[in-house]
């Protein structure tokens, strides 16, 4: 019976000498706490107590209902709950063209204050979106956060249609076009200002407005008000392609301001005679590519018919870029003075630098103003694309 006695009490003395031994162990380990030694197997992991640690109560922000085109931005809160510095870097986003910025302030974060990363989001696409930003920190817990958007993209009115496009319109009469602005979050819109941005020809538009009828405002049933936009032109605008754009500010919410292109041809008795170069249904002059050793030489006719004709008498009012060179021949009348008929050549000399004039953000298209002597078409517009190299 002894010996049973001995051998239970050697057992528990092995143990006690066991655990001691632990206890010594982990009391000389960097962390210097048992709670902060955590066995996997057969590898101790260290928890570095001086570690910053991030809190955030919201990683998610509904923007709601969002007009498209606008901007809007939302500010996250981010606590160090930890005792080191927080450090925020920007990650990906799910969404390039959407999500336009992500800021940070008061960063890096100190121990138990705050930081701020704010989202700027641009509603681009109608309907509902989700999207996320991935914001990088150095918590070893809590490597990425991800801050989530949601919300619906929805237009408050809609201008019908988008663009105004007069065809054929005479230089010498009046013609009016009409659009429609339909309102879906108010009963009542109407236009405030308006502008014609071309200063050009901007005298020779006018523009009126008026509620539109409950029978007008029917066609679009989800429409809750309305108004129509009647744009017209006056005589005397330059004959050739029609250029202006006209901006209206709308008595709605942040009075928005929308762009309305306007567009055609304005037609007269005087007309361009030209090559393949010459696009007469959108009255341009398309020049291509061109180079600059050897120029280029395009042969063209101005032409008048009508009680006016014998009063064309083509003067060359301005040429841009100026290298464009503009030149004019000998005048004939036709048909007993019924029709008259100017040669016209217009010239890019040997010698000239790269240039880049095709319309768009490498460069604006050239243009050439002729003074004719008509009466009822005075100016006439020739828009001219090309491209100069080596």
């Amino acid at each position: 019976m002894r010996h049973w006695v001995l051998i239970v009490l050697a057992l528990l003395l092995g143990i006690a000498l066991g655990f001691g031994g632990t206890i010594i162990e982990l009391g000389a380990s960097p962390s210097g706490t048992i709670a902060q030694d955590l066995a996997i197997g057969d590898t101790a992991v260290a928890v570095d107590s001086s570690a910053p640690h991030v809190i955030v109560e919201n990683t998610e922000f509904d923007f709601g209902n969002m007009e498209r085109g606008i901007s809007q931005s939302h500010t996250f809160s981010v606590k160090n709950g930890g005792r080191g510095l927080l450090t925020l870097e920007k990650g990906p986003v799910s969404c390039g063209l959407c999500i336009i910025g992500v800021h940070f302030d008061n960063t890096p974060v100190p121990s138990d204050q705050t930081g701020e990363v704010a989202i700027t989001w641009k509603a681009n696409s109608m309907g509902p979106f989700r999207h996320h930003a991935d914001v990088h920190t150095n918590d070893p817990s809590r490597p990425t956060v991800q801050f989530t958007i949601v919300g619906k993209v929805m237009n408050s009115f809609r201008v019908s249609p988008e663009e105004l496009v007069f065809s054929g319109v005479s230089a010498t009469n009046s013609a009016t076009a009409e659009l429609r602005i339909y309102s879906y979050r108010s009963k009542q819109v109407a236009v405030t200002g308006h502008k014609f941005t071309v200063d050009e020809s901007a005298d020779k538009f006018e523009v009126r407005a008026e509620p539109l009828s409950t029978k007008q405002l029917h066609e679009d049933p989800e429409a809750k008000g309305g108004v129509a936009v009647f744009v017209s032109t006056k005589p005397g605008l330059p004959v050739g392609r029609l250029t202006q754009k006209l901006e209206l500010t709308l008595d709605l919410p942040n009075n928005p301001v929308v762009d309305v292109p306007i567009t055609g041809m304005v037609v007269s008795d005087v007309q361009m005679i030209g090559g393949n170069e010459w696009d007469s249904e959108n009255g341009l002059l398309s020049l291509g590519t061109v180079s600059g050793r050897k120029g280029a030489k395009v042969e063209m006719k101005l032409q008048a018919h009508g009680p006016h004709a014998k009063d064309l008498h083509p003067v060359l009012k301005s040429a841009k870029p100026d290298l464009l060179k503009v030149t004019f021949g000998e005048r004939r009348e036709l048909a007993g003075g019924h029709f008259v008929q100017v040669p016209m050549t217009i010239e890019i000399p040997i010698g000239t630098r790269p240039a880049v004039h095709l319309g768009n953000k490498q460069g604006e298209m050239g243009e050439i103003l002729i003074e004719t002597g008509h009466p009822e078409a005075n100016i006439l517009r020739i828009p001219v694309r090309f491209t100069v190299g080596d």
